[in-house]
């Protein structure tokens, strides 16, 4: 039964990146059209969107600095609320709710694509894309989509399990998003935008239903909460089994539940009960802060010692090592796509939208193959995370830094073929920043990225 449906943050996630990414590529592609019909630059005002000598004229380079200004105040449009309002519905999302948080980015997709597919039909004027931006921006977007996702995935499986859950959950990003823009190219070069348009915000509709299958993870027997959350002092001796309590400021007891091993080679973590907070704005800025400014020792129990026995290891440098990574791979790849569709078209790649939708599908499709990849730095190469991330960010850079100098299609396709061994950051960083927190701040940590 649908009700009983086993993935439905995956379904989620699959549907809502379908519309995402599309209605991306579709907004830059309607204003270059639009601006091109403005300075009677194409014949159909619609394909042709190069010269027809193959060659750079004043005209195009005028359609081009008009378009791209457009563009830019779209970004602006779409980064700045985005930035803000991630950070507040994936830090909320600990409060709220996963089920609440998700709705947020859901429906803020849904009634982006709606506005913009009004405005493409009755041909309104192009600040109605900068209008459209802020709406998806401001709902946190895919980014709000993503962590949420991640933070509710690390609340209902156990440790062992969240890299194949978090893998499962990228796929479903960008190959729902990769099928979707292939697809949306030879549709747009046949039947033009409307289409296109109504059928994408059809795919944030159908996501929709998908959020009360939810599982509510304060009922969830298999929701781990594995470290000692930074509100509760330990005891100076946490080795000691005579004082088997943690105590804290505050009335609460917080009881350690499991402190025995079992037969696997994994690492066993204490769990906890997480003391109940205000669900206010400031208190979650506060958790933020304190995540990342106050060092955590995390104890481990390891099957070869003897039960009780614990390695430290220390949380903070690693929690910035990761946000930092983020930042640099999300300033690449961000800055690239943004002005990607504009690249495209104009002279010398000259793409009609068949070949756009292709291009950037297959960009984001290739992800499917990346636990392939993976395997193959970890066992192959016997690479470690951080080697991994800092490998993939300068890889994905040697990429931008190619599609940037192409000057034929052979060259754009063989850039997008490189990026295949750059495409897997997000959710190993993601992952990794699960690990490092307890199930009571998933949804915080992941709010800064």
């Amino acid at each position: 039964m649908l009700c009983n449906f086993p993935y439905p943050v995956e379904a989620i996630v699959f549907f809502t990146s379908a519309c995402g990414y599309s209605f991306q590529s579709i907004q830059n592609q309607y204003v270059y059209m639009i601006v091109s019909k403005q300075h009677n630059y194409t014949e159909d005002n619609f394909i042709n969107y190069c010269d027809k000598n193959n060659s750079e004229t004043i005209e195009e380079e005028m359609v081009v600095n008009d378009a791209s200004r457009w563009t830019m105040y779209s970004c602006l449009a779409f980064f700045v609320p985005c930035a803000v309002s991630s950070l507040i519905v994936t830090a909320w999302s600990d409060k709220i709710g996963r089920k609440s948080a998700i709705s947020f980015p859901i429906f803020g997709t849904a009634i982006a694509s709606a506005v913009q597919t009004m405005a493409i039909i009755y041909r309104l004027p192009l600040y109605w894309m900068i209008i459209v931006s802020f709406i998806y921006g401001a709902s946190g977007s895919y980014v709000a989509l993503l962590n949420i996702g991640t933070a509710y995935l690390s609340d209902i499986t156990r440790e062992e399990d969240r890299n194949r859950r978090f893998t499962i959950l990228e796929v479903c990003a960008s190959f729902g998003g990769g099928v979707v823009l292939i697809a949306s190219g030879y549709w747009i070069d046949s039947q033009r935008f409307i289409p296109c348009s109504i059928f994408i915000t059809g795919c944030a509709i159908v996501s929709i239903p998908f959020i009360p299958m939810m599982t509510s993870t304060e009922d969830d027997i298999n929701s781990v909460l594995p470290y000692i959350d930074d509100s509760v002092n330990c005891n100076p001796d946490p080795r000691n089994e005579s004082n088997p309590i943690y105590t804290t400021s505050q009335p609460q007891i917080c009881r350690r539940i499991e402190n025995n091993c079992n037969d696997s080679k994994e690492l066993l973590h204490y769990k906890e009960i997480t003391v109940s907070a205000s669900k206010s704005l400031c208190s979650q800025i506060k958790v933020i802060r304190r995540i990342y400014t106050t060092e955590k020792i995390i104890c481990y129990n390891i099957e070869d010692s003897a039960c009780g026995t614990c390695i430290y290891k220390r949380r903070l440098w690693r929690l910035w090592f990761f946000v930092i990574s983020y930042a640099w791979y999300t300033f690449v790849v961000n800055g690239g796509d943004a002005f990607r569709t504009l690249f495209l078209i104009s002279y010398p790649i000259c793409f009609t939208s068949d070949l756009i939708g292709l291009q950037t599908g297959i960009a984001s499709g290739l992800v499917i193959i990346c636990p392939l990849i993976i395997k193959f730095y970890e066992s192959v190469l016997r690479l470690r995370t951080q080697s991994i991330l800092l490998l993939t960010i300068c890889t994905r850079l040697s990429s931008t830094l190619m599609m940037g100098f192409a000057k034929s299609p052979i060259l754009v396709f063989s850039a997008t073929g490189l990026g295949i061994l750059s495409t897997f950051p997000d959710f190993i960083i993601r992952s990794q920043i699960s690990k490092l927190v307890s199930s009571s701040e998933q949804g915080s940590a992941l709010a800064i990225i």
